[in-house]
C-alpha cells in the first residue's frame, strides 16, 4: 500500500485566507466592493491597482494575521480524522518565501490541526507549485488545491488531484479529477481517501 501522505494547499483549502485579508484591508481603510467574490484578483475586489494589490498581499502574507486565520469549512474535523487514521500531511503554499511568513503559517496550522504536518513548503507569493510537487511525481498521493493551474499540474504529474470549488473557480469543469465543495469539501475528501486506501469511513 502506498504511504499515508496527503499533499495539500493551505489557503482556501485548510484555512480561510480571504477572511483574514478582509480584516487586514479594513484595518488599512480599504472596503470590499460588493458582489466581487467571484474575482480571484484582489484589485478587482477592491478599488486599488494591481501594484497596490501585490504590495498589500505581500504585507498581509508576512504579517501576524497569518497566524490567526480561521479554518476552512469542515477542514479541522476531517483532517484530524485522517490524522487519527495514520495520515500525515505535506503543505505546499504560495504564501511567501519569507521565513517570517512560514513561521506564522506553521503556528496557525498547528494551532488548528495539531502535529500532523511532516513538511511545510512556503513558496513566493502566487508562484506555481509544479516544481515543488516533483518529489511526489507519479506517487498517486492525494493533492488538494483550489487554484486551477496548480490542480492541473498535480494531475499531470500523476497525483490524485481534488479541486475545492469556490466562487473564483466555479466555472471550471473537468473529467480528469474530482471537484468537491464548496460546502463540506473535506467530508467528501475524507470519503475518497478512505475508499482509495480501503479504509472504513
Amino acid at each position: 500500500m502506498k504511504k499515508k501522505i496527503i499533499l495539500t494547499d493551505a489557503d482556501g483549502v485548510l484555512v480561510y485566507w480571504f477572511g483574514g485579508f478582509e480584516k487586514f484591508m479594513e484595518s488599512k481603510g480599504h472596503k470590499l466592493i460588493p458582489g466581487t467574490d467571484h474575482h480571484y484578483s484582489m484589485s478587482a475586489r477592491y478599488d486599488i491597482n494591481d501594484d497596490e494589490a501585490h504590495d498589500l498581499i505581500n504585507e498581509f502574507n508576512e504579517s501576524p494575521f497569518i497566524a490567526t486565520l480561521d479554518p476552512y469549512e469542515d477542514a479541522v474535523e476531517y483532517v484530524r480524522k485522517l490524522a487519527d487514521a495514520g495520515f500525515k500531511f505535506v503543505c505546499i503554499t504560495s504564501l511567501s518565501s519569507n521565513p517570517t511568513a512560514a513561521k506564522y503559517r506553521k503556528e496557525n496550522l498547528e494551532k488548528l490541526f495539531g502535529d500532523m504536518f511532516i513538511e511545510l513548503i512556503c513558496l513566493s507569493t502566487g508562484s506555481s507549485k509544479r516544481n515543488a510537487l516533483i518529489p511526489w511525481e507519479g506517487s498517486d498521493f492525494f493533492w488538494i488545491e483550489d487554484h486551477i493551474k496548480n490542480a492541473e499540474a498535480g494531475h499531470q504529474m500523476g497525483l490524485k488531484t481534488v479541486l475545492i470549488q469556490q466562487e473564483h473557480n466555479e466555472h471550471y469543469e473537468t473529467d480528469h479529477f474530482a471537484i468537491v465543495g464548496p460546502k463540506n469539501p473535506w467530508k467528501d475528501i475524507y470519503n475518497m481517501v478512505c475508499e482509495d486506501y480501503n479504509l472504513t469511513a
